[in-house]
């Protein structure tokens, strides 16, 4: 038991205590991830379709990353494609714009290359132009789904208020 113990002066003031401090953050994030993939895995296990599960996938990720925006993309196994499943937080514009991407895209061959990838507000800033600059969007991390040791999708987890994905969310998401 780690109860405090205080001293006092002679006049019975409270002068300190000595005591133990223990930082329990990564046993919290560790308890929170437990309990997210329990939680995720719930509902997989109750989805209809390949669309409901990633649906299920990104409100578990938005909920790990605490990110007001993202998205699930599937790759099309057969034309190489990269097509949206599911999206929370982004304007209809940036939706319709990014449903789809060809299979010789940079998008689609980061994704094929399945390296998480993050970008802060600066690179984001640098590299989202037309209508994705318009949407204000300040940090996003890509992070690829492996199943049985090939890619066939990925999670783009978007920020229109952070700088960054926070290190911690990066680590509990690739996970």
């Amino acid at each position: 038991r780690n109860t405090p113990v205080p001293h006092r002066d002679a006049a019975g003031r409270l002068a300190s205590f000595d005591g133990l401090i223990q930082d329990i953050t990564e046993q919290k994030r560790a308890s929170q991830l437990l309990r997210a993939q329990h939680d995720l895995a719930l509902l997989l296990s109750a989805a209809a379709d390949l669309r409901s599960g990633a649906r299920a996938c990104l409100d578990a990720a938005l909920r790990m990353a605490e990110v007001d925006s993202g998205c699930v993309y599937i790759l099309d196994e057969e034309e190489g494609r990269l097509d949206l499943y599911a999206v929370r937080g982004l304007g209809a514009d940036l939706v319709s714009q990014a449903a789809s991407f060809p299979p010789d895209s940079p998008e689609a061959r980061a994704v094929r290359e399945g390296n998480p990838a993050y970008w802060d507000a600066k690179k984001t800033a640098e590299r989202l132009t037309g209508e994705r600059g318009r949407e204000g969007i300040r940090a996003v991390g890509m992070i690829p789904i492996p199943h049985e040791r090939r890619i066939v999708g990925c999670l783009v987890l978007l920020s229109h208020t952070e700088d960054a994905i926070p290190v911690g969310a990066r680590e509990a998401l690739e996970t």
